[in-house]
C-alpha cells in the first residue's frame, strides 16, 4: 500500500491547515489452466425470479449469465483507492473504492466498485456505501437461536448484506451504549426503504444486544431471496449473552413476519458452551411457534490438546453430524472431516522453507483431489503450481477443489500484491 500525505491550507481569508492522506494498493494476476471443460469455453446460467408488483400481480424475469472456465492464459489487474482527511473540528472524512483494471484483456472501461463514504468522530459516525446495515454491527444472538427459522442475518433472519443498492447508516456510542440505524438507498429512487435499528450495550456480567428490521418486499425484483433466503419483512431479535459458573449461556428471542407470504414466527432459545479441561461443550435448544417449523436442539464437543492435536463433534436434532480432526505442528498441518452426508475430507500442508509451502488434499467424498505448491518471492509476488482433478467438474464447472480453492487442471499462477 503507497501512501500519500497532502496539505492544504488557507487561501483566503481560512485559518488552520488540513492533513489529507491518500493510499494506494493493488493486485495484478498473470495464469495459465490446461482444463477445457467438454461444453466449451464457457457456461451459461439461467435464473428466472419472480416480480411482485405493488398492485400484488406477479411478473418473470429471465437473467442469464455466462462464465469462463479460466482455460488457457489468463489476467487481471485491480486498484484499490482510499482517500482520508482530517477536519478542522476533528471529524474524520473517508472514501475508498476499487477499480478493476483488466480482466483476460488489455482493458476494461472502468468502473469502480466496493464503494464507501464516511464522516466520523471518537464516538460517532456517517457511513454511506457498501458497507454493513445496523443489524450487522451491533446483532449477536450466539447459538441461542441456531434452531430458528431463517438464516439471512448472522444466524437469524436480518438482512446484514445489500444486494440491490447503497446502504445508509448511523451508529454513536454513548453511556455505554452501541446504537445504529441504517436504511437502503437505491440509485434510480429519492426514497429511503428498509429501515433497520441495532443496539448492544453490557450490564455488568451480562452483554444484551437487539435489533429490528422493516424490509418492503414489493417490487423486489429478486423474489426468490424471501424463500431462499429467508429475509423477512419485519424481524425482531433481542439477545442475552453472560458467563455463570464458567459456562458461557446465551438466551435469544427473534419474532419474524413476512408481509407477502404472511408467514410468522416466534423463536425462543438458549445455548451453553462450558469448557472442561482441554475440551468444551456446546448445546442449543430453540423453540418455534408455528407449527411448520419444528423446534430444534445440538450438542458439541471440541478437544484442543494444546500441543497441535484438535478433533470435534456437532450431532444436530436433525439427524445431522459431522466429526472433525486436526493436527498442527512444526511444518506439518493436516485436517480431516466425515459427516453424516458420506462426505469425507482429508488435506494437509508442508512448509518447506524459503517461503514454499505445499498443499494436498482428498476431498468431496474422494471425488476430488489436488496436490500444489505456493511460493512466497516477497516483496507481495507470490507463485503458484497446482494439479486438481474432479469427476464431477464436467458438468458442476468445479473451479474452487478444497481448501485452497484451486481450479480443476494444471494452472501455473504469479501474483502480485502492491
Amino acid at each position: 500500500m503507497k501512501s500519500i500525505l497532502l496539505a492544504s491550507a488557507s487561501v483566503i481569508g481560512l485559518a488552520g491547515a488540513a492533513a489529507a492522506e491518500v493510499e494506494f494498493g493493488g493486485s495484478a494476476t498473470l495464469g495459465y489452466n490446461s482444463h477445457a471443460y467438454s461444453s466449451g469455453a464457457t457456461i451459461t446460467t439461467t435464473n428466472t425470479y419472480t416480480y411482485i408488483t405493488s398492485g400484488g400481480s406477479t411478473s418473470t424475469v429471465t437473467t442469464t449469465t455466462t462464465t469462463s472456465n479460466g482455460a488457457g492464459f489468463y489476467w487481471d489487474a485491480a486498484l484499490d483507492v482510499t482517500l482520508s482527511q482530517t477536519l478542522d473540528n476533528g471529524l474524520t472524512v473517508s472514501a475508498s473504492f476499487g477499480v478493476d483494471i483488466a480482466d483476460n484483456n488489455g482493458g476494461l472501461d472502468l468502473e469502480a466498485g466496493d464503494y464507501v463514504i464516511s464522516l466520523t468522530s471518537d464516538n460517532a459516525g456517517l457511513y454511506f456505501g457498501d458497507t454493513d446495515t445496523a443489524a450487522g454491527v451491533n446483532w449477536a444472538p450466539g447459538s441461542a437461536l441456531d434452531g430458528a427459522y431463517g438464516d439471512a442475518f448472522g444466524s437469524t433472519d436480518f438482512s446484514s448484506s445489500n444486494d440491490h443498492g447503497a446502504v445508509l447508516r448511523g451508529e454513536v456510542t454513548m453511556a455505554g451504549v452501541s446504537a445504529a440505524v441504517s436504511y437502503q438507498v437505491d440509485a434510480d429512487s429519492t426514497e429511503l426503504s428498509n429501515l433497520q435499528f441495532s443496539a448492544a450495550a453490557e450490564f455488568g456480567m451480562a452483554t444484551v444486544t437487539m435489533a429490528y428490521q422493516d424490509m418492503d418486499h414489493t417490487n423486489m425484483v429478486d423474489y426468490t431471496q424471501i424463500t431462499d433466503e429467508e429475509i423477512f419483512g419485519e424481524a425482531l431479535g433481542l439477545s442475552v449473552a453472560a458467563t455463570l459458573g464458567g459456562a458461557d449461556v446465551n438466551f435469544g428471542m427473534l419474532q419474524v413476519s413476512d408481509n407477502v407470504s404472511g408467514f410468522e414466527n416466534t423463536a425462543v432459545g438458549v445455548g451453553v458452551s462450558y469448557p472442561a479441561g482441554p475440551v468444551t461443550l456446546g448445546a442449543y435448544y430453540t423453540t418455534n411457534s408455528n407449527a411448520a417449523v419444528a423446534d430444534a436442539w445440538g450438542l458439541s464437543a471440541d478437544y484442543d490438546s494444546g500441543n497441535g492435536i484438535t478433533a470435534g463433534m456437532t450431532y444436530d436434532s436433525d439427524d445431522s453430524w459431522e466429526i472433525t480432526a486436526g493436527y498442527a505442528a512444526g511444518a506439518i498441518t493436516v485436517d480431516a472431516a466425515f459427516d453424516s452426508d458420506d462426505d469425507f475430507s482429508l488435506e494437509g500442508s508442508y512448509d518447506v522453507g524459503n517461503g514454499l509451502v505445499v498443499y494436498a488434499g482428498l476431498v468431496d467424498a474422494g471425488d476430488s483431489m489436488y496436490l500444489g505448491g505456493e511460493m512466497d518471492l516477497g516483496g507481495g509476488a507470490a507463485l503458484l503450481v497446482s494439479y486438481a482433478d474432479d469427476s464431477g467438474a464436467e458438468s458442476a464447472f468445479d473451479d474452487d477443489i478444497g481448501a485452497r480453492d484451486y481450479q480443476v487442471g494444471t494452472t501455473v499462477e504469479l501474483t502480485f500484491e502492491f
